[in-house]
C-alpha cells in the first residue's frame, strides 16, 4: 500500500499499532493548580472555558477542583514547588527518623550517611521493620533534610 499523499510505501500493521500524538503529559506545581483555581472561582467560568483558558484537559481540573483542600494542605506542609509527593514506605520510621534528625541539629550533631544509617536500622528495629538500604536514596534523604 502506498501514501496517496506522498507516494511512499506505508505497513498498515506498523501505523496501526502505534499512536500518534504530539501531546506531551505536563507535570503542574500545586502553586499553579491553586493559581487556576482561584482564578476559576473567581471569574465563575465554566470549567471548560477555564480549562480551555489555562490549556489543560477539563477532567484534569474538575480532579484539581475536587482536591483542592488536599492541596492546600500539601502547599502548608512541603511548600508549593513540589510536583509529585513521594510516598514513604514506612511513614513510622520516617517519622521517628526526622524528629532525631531535627534533635541533632538543633544539638550540632555531626550528620553523615553512616550515622544516619545506624539510626535508621535502629530506629527499624524498634519498629520491627526490615530495612534494605538504597545509597542512592538515604544520600538524598540526607540532601533534602539539611
Amino acid at each position: 500500500m502506498t501514501c496517496k499523499a506522498r507516494g511512499l510505501p506505508v505497513d498498515i500493521s506498523e501505523s496501526s499499532k502505534k499512536r500518534k500524538t504530539s501531546a506531551q503529559q505536563e507535570v503542574h506545581t500545586l502553586d499553579f493548580k491553586l493559581e487556576v483555581i482561584k482564578w476559576h472561582e473567581d471569574k465563575k467560568s465554566t470549567q471548560l472555558k477555564t480549562a480551555r483558558k489555562v490549556r489543560i484537559n477539563q477532567t484534569c481540573l474538575s480532579r484539581w477542583l475536587k482536591d483542592k483542600a488536599t492541596m492546600q494542605n500539601q502547599v502548608t506542609y512541603n511548600g508549593g514547588a513540589v510536583k509529585r509527593q513521594q510516598r514513604s514506605a514506612y511513614p513510622q520510621l520516617e517519622k521517628a527518623l526526622d524528629n532525631w534528625f531535627m534533635e541533632a541539629g538543633l544539638r550540632i550533631m555531626p550528620i553523615n550517611d553512616k550515622i544516619l544509617r545506624t539510626k535508621a536500622q535502629k530506629f527499624a528495629n524498634l519498629l520491627g521493620v526490615t530495612l534494605t538500604f538504597s545509597l542512592q536514596r538515604l544520600s538524598a534523604w540526607t540532601t533534602w533534610s539539611k
